[in-house]
């Protein structure tokens, strides 16, 4: 596990302007709050197809989760491949911490 601060990162130019701050949790039993589990437990892991086994709702498909997941928590969730997603990092604060190895 690597960290690295956000004012080393801006000096080579890798860090957007405004870094999200964390929310708190996502409610317990939300499919949000399931993939949160997920990919905080398999930090730096690659994860096959895991997302598809989530219950859907209207607005809660992999994308969807994702992307609020990258948005609201500060997480750095990458596609790997069909269905595969990896949990690289997160931003707690200003600070940048690599899960990757």
């Amino acid at each position: 596990m690597r960290v690295i601060s956000k004012p080393w990162l801006n000096n080579i130019g890798c860090v957007p302007s405004s870094v999200p701050t964390r929310k708190k949790w996502p409610r317990h039993g939300t499919p949000m709050r399931h993939a949160f589990d997920l990919f905080y437990t398999n930090k730096g892991v690659v994860l096959n197809g895991s997302l598809r086994e989530m219950p859907r709702t209207k607005h809660h498909h992999e994308t969807y989760i994702v992307s609020r997941l990258i948005d609201d928590y500060g997480f750095n969730i990458r596609r790997v491949g069909e269905r595969q997603w990896q949990f690289a990092g997160e931003w707690i604060n200003k600070t940048y911490v690599d899960y990757t190895q």
